[in-house]
């Protein structure tokens, strides 16, 4: 085999290992998916209270809710509904500001089709809890009355009340078309003219919060910094390859360094081979990463000790190829790779004249593992 076929099959390995290896982190990862990222927005509101309960009886009950609710959604954070709510009493004219045409502006604005509330009714001895679900196109109601409860039988009462209509309500291949409700109020009823000009109010701008919000989701700067650690070790009865390899990232773009130690025993010689590679590698995705990399050895030695003779250099040529796979996990990375080695060494001598004129080949490949860390 010639030079050129003996590289491009060491091109050709590294290849298949990568794209095996994301076929089966990639089928890993897509049979278990982060539940969360599956699950819709909702909206859920302060519990509404009527009568006589306490604060600390609606915060169990509001938390009571809110856990219920995230077996199925995702639940928008409070800073987001309050904006909402905001921005729809600015829009809306007084005539035109009731709750069904609050709430259903609010849901058009933050892109969510289903709002819960529970309101808790107490007279005497009576609690009544009802749980209302909203729509763009429908509601539904549960309720359920108790007498002389205790906060451990509101809490179940509650608990039940959401899964039961959590369990009327289908959530797969939603894709929702969300309505002006505006437009539709116009159409019902015309609405009058107005004899005094409405006051400007100036609105805030979708547009920049949704840029801003990109940014908030983009990785800093920081994060596009990784240093990674790998190592990988062979052993047989007449064979021991090692390898230790570190490797700065920045951007995708890396350059690092890798030590290679071959032993062999021979016909009763003994071969002792290091080499120290200079590495450049790419690497590209993100959750899942890929990196290839070439090493060129820029220094090694070498030793060959027979019976009676002790050989030594320190002239040798190569390079090394590998490609790793990275799974993320935060700032950390865990990482697997293939790295294949092919060394010659030349002009061995045993310091008194005498030398090897054949050089010495050395190939290996390893499999090996290590950490990364983002900063």
């Amino acid at each position: 085999m010639n030079p050129l076929e003996n590289f491009l099959l060491k091109i050709a390995s590294i290849i298949l290992f990568v794209v095996i290896g994301s076929i089966i982190l990639s089928s890993c990862s897509s049979s278990s998916p982060s539940p969360s990222e599956q699950k819709p927005e909702g909206i859920v509101l302060p519990v509404a209270i009527l009568g006589q309960v306490s604060d600390v009886r609606r915060k169990i009950l509001q938390n009571t809710l809110n856990e219920a609710i995230t077996t199925k959604f995702r639940i928008v954070p409070q800073e987001r509904f309050e904006e909402a709510q905001e921005q729809a009493f600015q829009e809306l004219d007084y005539e035109q500001c009731t709750e069904d045409q609050c709430i259903m502006l609010i849901q058009e604005m933050l892109q969510v089709e289903h709002l819960f509330q529970l309101e808790v009714i107490a007279e005497g001895q009576m609690v009544q809890s009802s749980l209302k679900l909203v729509t763009l196109y429908e509601k539904k109601n549960k309720t359920d009355l108790c007498e002389k409860c205790t906060t451990r039988q509101l809490i179940d009462s509650v608990r039940k009340l959401t899964l039961s209509l959590l369990a009327e309500v289908d959530t797969s291949g939603m894709d929702v078309v969300f309505t002006d409700p505006l437009e539709i109020e116009k159409k019902e009823v015309p609405e009058p003219q107005k004899v005094e000009p409405k006051p400007e109010v100036e609105k805030p701008k979708p547009v920049e919060r949704q840029q801003q919000d990109e940014d908030e989701d983009k990785p800093s700067a920081t994060d596009d910094f990784r240093l990674r650690v790998l190592g990988g070790s062979f052993t047989s009865a007449s064979t021991s390859v090692s390898s230790f390899s570190l490797a700065f990232h920045w951007m995708g773009f890396g350059i690092g360094m890798s030590d290679l130690f071959y032993k062999l025993t021979s016909s009763g010689n003994n071969y002792d081979m290091t080499g120290h590679t200079m590495d450049l590698a790419y690497t590209f995705g993100e959750n899942l990463s890929y990196t290839v990399g070439l090493g060129m050895i820029g220094e090694g030695k070498g030793i060959i000790i027979s019976e009676s003779e002790k050989y030594q250099t320190s002239k040798v040529i190569g390079s090394t190829l590998f490609g790793l796979l990275g799974w993320n996990f935060g700032s950390i990375e865990a990482l697997m790779g293939y790295q294949d080695f092919d060394f010659k060494y030349e002009n061995f001598s045993n310091g008194n004249g005498t030398e090897i004129s054949e050089p010495l080949q050395v190939t290996a490949w390893l499999l090996t593992l290590g950490l990364g860390v983002s900063f």
